[in-house]
Order: structure tokens, then C-alpha cells, then sequence
């Protein structure tokens, strides 16, 4: 079955960017490159105030010169996309779109008035609500291909971030992989509740232990690269954003299950998201 990649474009230059991301990872599937604007009601979003109340097919047509800008601007030949023209709140209609898809693509924010209500806020949405993986672009990904970054904390939804990243790296020619999991002091962690004596060795040596377990339960079959697996200690989401720094994508779960590193997936994800200079993948 050929692969499916969704990505929502306003014309705003992030989302350009997003189109140009998506119809790269569409390539790398030889799959179909879906490409969504949304459109919805009060009017006085779309058009200047002293403007003539707009209908409907002006505002799809408003959709369609938005599509076809960005398009031309992203370098992809309209011929080679499937169009979407949705009346709906942008992260409805982009979750929707997304269902059974391989990867939904999202800028990180967009313009203002009518754009803005295609892409920004529409990220969060898009991450708290898509059972598909979404990419979140802010720069032109880098073409080297070289790193892919992925917090882990020893769960099933970190190991499944991990087998994604393993699979998109597949991809990618053999891309290094990079397994991160944070674990951090108690006392700093427990602020600002009273402090509770630990033994850091046996803290690290137990993080070390599930960091092995996730490596060791990916499906590397096909791929010849390598999953280097990183040990860190301190602020997870400061921690995994400096390892980050450079890579090509950054790869998190969702949300994670407590116990060793409780904060590395679920509100550090969105924190990553929302301040990573590098495209973020979330996979729930």
C-alpha cells in the first residue's frame, strides 16, 4: 500500500517549509503527498474589515491562491500532489485528514488573521490529538541526513518513538540514530517537596538498564546503521535539546508512564516542540 504524508499549509513562510519537509519524507515513502487548507467562519478573519462580506467560494478560492503560492514557493509541481479544501477549524480538519496517514507535517506557527488559523496553536493541537506521527517544522531541515535524536525513558511509547526514528533512518540511507534518556538527581527533581535519600548509583545503574531494554526491543532488521544509546543526567527537556542541537530531526513520544524519568515524554515533548530549533517528530 503506498504511503500517505499530510501537511497543512497558510502560505506563511513556516508553512512553506513544511510543504518543502513533507514532500521530501513523501519521496522517501514513494508515496502521496496530501497537502490540506482549511477555511472556516468569522469572516472579518479573512477579509479586510471595509470588504465586502465574502461566501463561501470566495473563501475556498482565497484557499486555492494560498495553495497554489506555496506551492510554487516550496518547488513542488501541483501535479504531484493531492489537494484538500476543508471547511473546518484548521487542527480538526488536519487530524482528520491525517487518519491512516504515515506522518502529518505542521509549521510550528503561521501568519496572522485568516493564516494564523491554519497553523501555530494548530501544532498543539495537532500533537495532542493525531494518532499519526507528526513532524513539526520551523527551518528548512538539513539535507546531510546524518543524526536522528530520541528521548527515551524506558516506555512503550518511548519505544515505539524509537522503532519510528529506527524506520525513518531506514530511509534516510542508514541515518545514525541517537537513544537519549535523561535521568535526573531526586533531590532536584522532588523540588520543591522535601528531599528523599537516594543511592545515585543505583538510580544510574537502573536508567542504564532501561535505556538497554529499549535499544535492544527495536526491530533493526533492514538497517544498517547504528542506535547509539546516550546516558545523561540532569534537566530532561535543557538535556535533550542540547543533544539535539545539529540533528537533523528530533524524535519524542507522546507522553511517557512515570518511574525512571517520568518528565522526559509527555510534558517535555511539548516543551521540546515548542523551543527545539530542529524539526520535532512526536509519535504517540
Amino acid at each position: 500500500m503506498v504511503g500517505r504524508v499530510v501537511v497543512g499549509v497558510d502560505g506563511s513562510p513556516e508553512s512553506v517549509n513544511a510543504l518543502r519537509a513533507a514532500a521530501r519524507e513523501a519521496a522517501l515513502r514513494g508515496g502521496t503527498l496530501e497537502v490540506v487548507g482549511a477555511w472556516t467562519y468569522p469572516a472579518a478573519a479573512v477579509l479586510p474589515v471595509s470588504a465586502e462580506m465574502p461566501g463561501p467560494a470566495d473563501l475556498v478560492a482565497h484557499v486555492h491562491e494560498l495553495l497554489d503560492k506555496a506551492l510554487a514557493d516550496a518547488g513542488v509541481t501541483d501535479g504531484e500532489v493531492v489537494r484538500r479544501v476543508v471547511q473546518d477549524k484548521p487542527g480538526p480538519a488536519l487530524v482528520e485528514a491525517a487518519v491512516g496517514a504515515d506522518l502529518l507535517v505542521v509549521g510550528a506557527r503561521g501568519l496572522g488573521a485568516f493564516d494564523r488559523l491554519l497553523l501555530g496553536s494548530v501544532s498543539d493541537h495537532c500533537i495532542n490529538h493525531s494518532s499519526t506521527p507528526v513532524l513539526i517544522v520551523r527551518e528548512t531541515p538539513s539535507e546531510g541526513q546524518e543524526r536522528i535524536v530520541v528521548g527515551v525513558d524506558g516506555s512503550e511509547g518511548s519505544r515505539r518513538a524509537l522503532q519510528w526514528a529506527v524506520d525513518e533512518a531506514k530511509l534516510r540511507g542508514d541515518t545514525r540514530v541517537e537513544a537519549v534518556l535523561v535521568w535526573q538527581d531526586p533531590v532536584a527533581a522532588a523540588w520543591p517537596y522535601p528531599p528523599v535519600l537516594w543511592d545515585r548509583d543505583s538510580l544510574a545503574s537502573a536508567a542504564k538498564e532501561a535505556l538497554d531494554r529499549v535499544v535492544a526491543g527495536v526491530d533493526v532488521r533492514g538497517y544498517d546503521g547504528v542506535v547509539e544509546p546516550v546516558l545523561a543526567e540532569g534537566a530532561p527537556a535543557r538535556v535533550l535539546l542540547e543533544a539535539a542541537d545539529g540533528a537533523d530531526l528530533v524524535v519524542v513520544g507522546a507522553h511517557g508512564p512515570g518511574g525512571i524519568s517520568d518528565r522526559l515524554l509527555g510534558s517535555v515533548s511539548r516543551h521540546v516542540a515548542r523551543h527545539s530549533t530542529r524539526p520535532v517528530v512526536v509519535v504517540r
